[in-house]
Protein backbone atom coordinates (compact mmCIF):
# COMPACT_ATOMS: atom_id res chain seq x y z
CA UNK A 1 0.00 0.00 0.00
CA UNK A 2 1.33 3.44 -1.03
CA UNK A 3 0.71 6.28 1.37
CA UNK A 4 -0.73 9.58 0.05
CA UNK A 5 2.56 11.30 0.73
CA UNK A 6 4.55 8.85 -1.36
CA UNK A 7 6.06 10.04 -4.63
CA UNK A 8 6.03 7.84 -7.67
CA UNK A 9 8.61 8.64 -10.34
CA UNK A 10 8.67 7.03 -13.74
CA UNK A 11 11.41 7.64 -16.24
CA UNK A 12 11.41 6.09 -19.69
CA UNK A 13 14.27 6.56 -22.11
CA UNK A 14 14.14 5.29 -25.65
CA UNK A 15 17.54 4.47 -27.05
CA UNK A 16 18.34 5.40 -30.65
CA UNK A 17 16.19 3.65 -33.24
CA UNK A 18 18.31 2.15 -35.95
CA UNK A 19 17.01 2.77 -39.48
CA UNK A 20 18.98 0.75 -41.94
CA UNK A 21 20.02 1.96 -45.37
CA UNK A 22 19.46 -0.21 -48.38
CA UNK A 23 18.52 -0.51 -52.02
CA UNK A 24 14.93 -0.11 -53.11
CA UNK A 25 13.03 -0.65 -56.34
CA UNK A 26 9.88 0.87 -57.77
CA UNK A 27 8.31 -1.35 -60.42
CA UNK A 28 5.40 -0.19 -62.55
CA UNK A 29 3.34 -1.78 -65.32
CA UNK A 30 0.79 0.07 -67.51
CA UNK A 31 -1.77 -2.76 -67.31
CA UNK A 32 -3.19 -3.88 -63.98
CA UNK A 33 -3.85 -7.51 -63.05
CA UNK A 34 -7.57 -6.91 -63.54
CA UNK A 35 -6.93 -5.96 -67.17
CA UNK A 36 -7.42 -2.21 -66.75
CA UNK A 37 -5.09 0.66 -67.58
CA UNK A 38 -2.88 1.67 -64.65
CA UNK A 39 -3.79 5.34 -64.67
CA UNK A 40 -2.36 5.83 -61.17
CA UNK A 41 1.21 5.22 -62.31
CA UNK A 42 0.97 6.01 -66.03
CA UNK A 43 -0.33 8.89 -68.12
CA UNK A 44 -2.28 8.01 -71.27
CA UNK A 45 -2.86 10.94 -73.62
CA UNK A 46 -5.00 9.00 -76.10
CA UNK A 47 -8.36 7.68 -74.97
CA UNK A 48 -8.27 5.14 -77.79
CA UNK A 49 -5.37 3.25 -76.16
CA UNK A 50 -6.96 0.16 -74.63
CA UNK A 51 -6.39 -3.11 -72.83
CA UNK A 52 -7.33 -6.19 -74.83
CA UNK A 53 -6.91 -9.70 -73.47
CA UNK A 54 -4.36 -8.40 -70.98
CA UNK A 55 -2.34 -6.58 -73.64
CA UNK A 56 -1.78 -2.86 -74.09
CA UNK A 57 -3.02 -1.91 -77.57
CA UNK A 58 -2.02 1.28 -79.39
CA UNK A 59 -4.39 1.70 -82.35
CA UNK A 60 -2.80 2.60 -85.69
CA UNK A 61 -5.91 4.10 -87.26
CA UNK A 62 -6.35 6.81 -84.63
CA UNK A 63 -2.77 7.33 -83.41
CA UNK A 64 -1.16 10.73 -83.84
CA UNK A 65 2.00 12.48 -82.63
CA UNK A 66 0.04 13.21 -79.45
CA UNK A 67 -0.54 9.53 -78.65
CA UNK A 68 1.77 9.02 -75.66
CA UNK A 69 2.06 6.62 -72.75
CA UNK A 70 4.40 7.99 -70.07
CA UNK A 71 5.25 6.61 -66.63
CA UNK A 72 4.82 8.92 -63.65
CA UNK A 73 7.71 7.37 -61.68
CA UNK A 74 10.99 9.23 -62.15
CA UNK A 75 14.42 7.59 -62.19
CA UNK A 76 17.18 9.60 -60.50
CA UNK A 77 20.92 9.38 -61.05
CA UNK A 78 22.39 7.72 -57.96
CA UNK A 79 25.97 6.45 -57.71
CA UNK A 80 24.94 4.16 -54.81
CA UNK A 81 23.15 1.79 -57.20
CA UNK A 82 24.48 0.02 -60.27
CA UNK A 83 21.42 0.71 -62.40
CA UNK A 84 19.07 3.67 -62.15
CA UNK A 85 16.34 2.35 -64.42
CA UNK A 86 15.36 -0.64 -66.54
CA UNK A 87 12.64 -1.63 -68.99
CA UNK A 88 11.69 -5.19 -69.89
CA UNK A 89 9.01 -5.63 -72.54
CA UNK A 90 7.54 -7.83 -75.25
CA UNK A 91 5.62 -6.32 -78.14
CA UNK A 92 4.82 -6.32 -81.83
CA UNK A 93 4.31 -3.43 -84.21
CA UNK A 94 1.01 -3.66 -86.08
CA UNK A 95 1.62 -0.62 -88.28
CA UNK A 96 4.57 1.67 -88.95
CA UNK A 97 4.21 3.85 -92.06
CA UNK A 98 7.33 4.81 -93.99
CA UNK A 99 8.67 8.11 -92.71
CA UNK A 100 7.10 7.68 -89.27
CA UNK A 101 8.75 6.71 -85.97
CA UNK A 102 7.75 4.57 -83.00
CA UNK A 103 9.82 5.70 -80.01
CA UNK A 104 10.76 4.21 -76.65
CA UNK A 105 11.98 7.16 -74.62
CA UNK A 106 14.06 7.48 -71.46
CA UNK A 107 14.93 10.67 -69.61
CA UNK A 108 11.54 12.28 -70.27
CA UNK A 109 11.15 15.42 -68.19
CA UNK A 110 7.38 15.27 -67.63
CA UNK A 111 4.24 13.30 -68.40
CA UNK A 112 3.65 15.70 -71.28
CA UNK A 113 7.14 15.35 -72.74
CA UNK A 114 7.66 15.49 -76.49
CA UNK A 115 10.06 13.74 -78.79
CA UNK A 116 13.37 15.57 -79.22
CA UNK A 117 13.12 17.38 -75.86
CA UNK A 118 16.46 18.16 -74.24
CA UNK A 119 17.54 15.26 -72.02
CA UNK A 120 15.63 12.63 -73.99
CA UNK A 121 17.17 9.28 -74.89
CA UNK A 122 15.08 7.92 -77.77
CA UNK A 123 15.17 4.37 -79.10
CA UNK A 124 13.63 4.86 -82.51
CA UNK A 125 12.07 2.19 -84.75
CA UNK A 126 11.56 3.13 -88.41
CA UNK A 127 10.30 1.30 -91.50
CA UNK A 128 12.68 1.85 -94.39
CA UNK A 129 13.32 -1.28 -96.39
CA UNK A 130 12.41 -3.24 -93.26
CA UNK A 131 12.28 -2.27 -89.62
CA UNK A 132 15.39 -0.57 -88.26
CA UNK A 133 16.36 0.36 -84.72
CA UNK A 134 18.41 3.42 -83.80
CA UNK A 135 19.17 5.46 -80.68
CA UNK A 136 19.38 9.23 -80.33
CA UNK A 137 20.11 11.50 -77.37
CA UNK A 138 19.23 15.17 -77.10
CA UNK A 139 21.64 17.54 -75.38
CA UNK A 140 21.50 21.32 -75.02
CA UNK A 141 23.51 21.47 -78.25
CA UNK A 142 21.13 19.22 -80.17
CA UNK A 143 20.80 15.60 -81.26
CA UNK A 144 23.64 13.09 -80.94
CA UNK A 145 23.51 9.65 -82.55
CA UNK A 146 24.15 6.87 -80.04
CA UNK A 147 23.38 4.02 -82.46
CA UNK A 148 22.80 4.39 -86.19
CA UNK A 149 19.58 2.80 -87.51
CA UNK A 150 20.28 -0.88 -88.05
CA UNK A 151 18.38 -4.07 -88.78
CA UNK A 152 18.18 -6.28 -85.71
CA UNK A 153 15.69 -9.04 -86.48
CA UNK A 154 12.48 -7.08 -85.87
CA UNK A 155 9.61 -7.71 -88.29
CA UNK A 156 6.13 -6.26 -88.61
CA UNK A 157 3.42 -8.04 -86.62
CA UNK A 158 5.93 -10.38 -85.00
CA UNK A 159 6.65 -10.34 -81.26
CA UNK A 160 10.07 -9.31 -80.07
CA UNK A 161 11.56 -8.83 -76.62
CA UNK A 162 13.51 -5.76 -75.56
CA UNK A 163 15.48 -5.08 -72.41
CA UNK A 164 17.07 -1.70 -71.75
CA UNK A 165 19.11 -0.56 -68.75
CA UNK A 166 20.69 2.77 -67.85
CA UNK A 167 23.47 2.49 -65.29
CA UNK A 168 24.51 5.06 -62.68
CA UNK A 169 27.36 5.94 -65.04
CA UNK A 170 24.81 6.81 -67.77
CA UNK A 171 25.66 3.78 -69.87
CA UNK A 172 22.77 2.49 -71.98
CA UNK A 173 22.58 -1.27 -72.49
CA UNK A 174 19.97 -2.61 -74.91
CA UNK A 175 19.17 -6.22 -75.79
CA UNK A 176 16.69 -7.27 -78.48
CA UNK A 177 15.63 -10.92 -78.68
CA UNK A 178 18.58 -11.82 -76.48
CA UNK A 179 21.16 -10.05 -78.65
CA UNK A 180 22.99 -7.04 -77.19
CA UNK A 181 22.91 -4.19 -79.68
CA UNK A 182 24.04 -1.28 -77.51
CA UNK A 183 26.42 -0.77 -74.59
CA UNK A 184 27.39 2.89 -74.84
CA UNK A 185 27.94 5.95 -72.70
CA UNK A 186 25.18 8.53 -73.11
CA UNK A 187 25.84 12.25 -73.59
CA UNK A 188 22.98 12.93 -71.12
CA UNK A 189 22.26 11.46 -67.68
CA UNK A 190 19.27 9.31 -68.70
CA UNK A 191 17.39 10.15 -65.51
CA UNK A 192 13.70 10.98 -65.84
CA UNK A 193 10.59 9.14 -66.96
CA UNK A 194 10.09 6.34 -69.48
CA UNK A 195 7.44 6.48 -72.16
CA UNK A 196 6.17 5.36 -75.54
CA UNK A 197 6.00 8.11 -78.14
CA UNK A 198 5.45 8.26 -81.90
CA UNK A 199 5.19 10.63 -84.84
CA UNK A 200 1.77 9.35 -85.95
CA UNK A 201 -0.02 6.42 -87.57
CA UNK A 202 1.89 3.78 -85.56
CA UNK A 203 0.22 0.77 -84.00
CA UNK A 204 1.53 -1.65 -81.40
CA UNK A 205 0.45 -4.62 -79.32
CA UNK A 206 2.38 -4.77 -76.05
CA UNK A 207 1.99 -8.08 -74.22
CA UNK A 208 4.23 -7.12 -71.29
CA UNK A 209 5.99 -4.02 -70.05
CA UNK A 210 7.80 -3.59 -66.75
CA UNK A 211 9.47 -0.29 -65.84
CA UNK A 212 11.81 -0.24 -62.82
CA UNK A 213 13.50 2.61 -60.95
CA UNK A 214 16.29 1.81 -58.48
CA UNK A 215 17.31 3.96 -55.52
CA UNK A 216 19.25 3.83 -52.27
CA UNK A 217 17.65 4.86 -49.00
CA UNK A 218 19.81 6.45 -46.28
CA UNK A 219 17.42 7.19 -43.38
CA UNK A 220 18.69 8.92 -40.24
CA UNK A 221 18.65 7.45 -36.74
CA UNK A 222 16.17 9.02 -34.34
CA UNK A 223 16.61 9.61 -30.59
CA UNK A 224 13.42 9.65 -28.49
CA UNK A 225 13.42 10.48 -24.77
CA UNK A 226 10.53 10.83 -22.31
CA UNK A 227 10.71 11.73 -18.58
CA UNK A 228 7.53 11.55 -16.52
Amino acid sequence: RVSPSATVSLSIIFSPISAYAGKGTTISEPVLDEGNLNQTSWYFTDSNVICKEGNLVIPADTSTANTKIIAKDVSVLDSAVEEITAVDMEMSLTNLPKGQQFILGFGLSSIEANSKDTGNVEMVITNNGGLKFGIEAYTEAGMETVLKPTSCGISMKQNFSLKAIITSESILQVTINGQKICDKKLPVSGEGRFGLLQTGGCGANISSLSYSCYYYETPENVNISEDF
